[in-house]
């Protein structure tokens, strides 16, 4: 059996309707087994733990793409087993201690430890947020530099409040053009940046 590895943020966490959930969309055109996970409103942590758990699994020999969602690297980070911070720590913390430029060097560290952790493997890198592109670009596999919120936008007519509602914060079409847009650049894949366009 050959997998697929898609992790990440609320935007790969649907994943079970083969109809409207892009990663599970994407896993069947490639025929391939879906993994990995995605974690609403959580920052990069998270999918570090995850991956770093799958790698001493035997499903990671035989992983032939890793996708990553690359959430808001000013997002806080937790562990999954904690709960979630209370508003006011929330409000603290944004007032008190963030830093954005702190924020950017840990999201590069990520992005180091990432590509000593898949030399060779074929990786492909999606950009949620407008987060800060010159640290997104030190990634190495392929790379799209398009901003998913706006992709979600797009498939709501702008209406923020339905980005919430759909699968992926895309419509279910959407995340059937998504996932057919990323399946013809995964099956010729190379390593380079380009935008996204369907």
């Amino acid at each position: 059996m050959s997998y697929i590895y898609v992790s990440g943020d609320s935007y790969c966490a649907w994943r079970n309707n083969p109809e409207k959930d892009w990663p599970l969309i994407l896993a069947n055109q490639l025929n391939l087994t879906l993994e990995g996970g995605g974690y609403p409103g959580q920052g990069w942590w998270p999918t570090r733990q995850h991956l770093l758990e799958y790698i001493e699994s035997d499903k990671f020999y035989n992983t032939k793409y890793f996708v990553f969602c690359h959430t808001d690297p000013v997002r806080m980070l937790r562990p999954t087993n904690l709960s979630k911070p209370s508003e006011l720590a929330e409000k603290i913390w944004f007032a008190e201690i963030h830093s954005r430029e702190v924020c950017n060097w840990c999201a590069s560290q990520w992005y180091q430890e990432l590509n000593q952790l898949l030399p060779s493997r074929q990786v492909i890198h999606l950009r949620c947020f407008d987060s800060d592109l010159k640290v997104f670009v030190q990634l190495n596999g392929l790379k799209f530099t398009t901003v998913l919120v706006n992709i979600a936008l797009e498939s709501t007519n702008g209406d923020y409040k339905r980005i919430n509602q759909g699968p992926n914060h895309f419509t279910p079409d959407y995340n059937i053009k998504f996932a057919n847009f990323l399946a013809g650049h995964m099956i010729n894949y190379s390593e380079k940046t380009l935008e996204i366009s369907f």
